[in-house]
């Protein structure tokens, strides 16, 4: 990752609230990739390192973002 990269990711990242006002409020699916985009990773790789197994990890994540997407 460079620089740049790592500055967008922080961007975003602050800009989330935002992400998940479009989100909500307006079904807005590209506001939903771009926050899938920055969290996926953190998110699985916190659930790994917590559960100890990654099909569990895998569904805790998957249900996260479902309830973004719902609610």
């Amino acid at each position: 990752m460079t620089f740049a990269e790592d500055e967008n990711d922080m961007k975003m990242k602050n800009n989330y609230p935002d992400l998940l006002k479009r989100i909500q409020e307006d079904n807005d699916s590209q506001a939903f990739r771009e926050f899938y985009d920055v969290f996926f990773d953190r998110l699985y790789a916190f659930s790994i390192s917590f559960l100890k197994n990654r099909d569990d990890a895998q569904a805790v994540v998957s249900d996260v973002f479902v309830n973004v997407w719902r609610h």
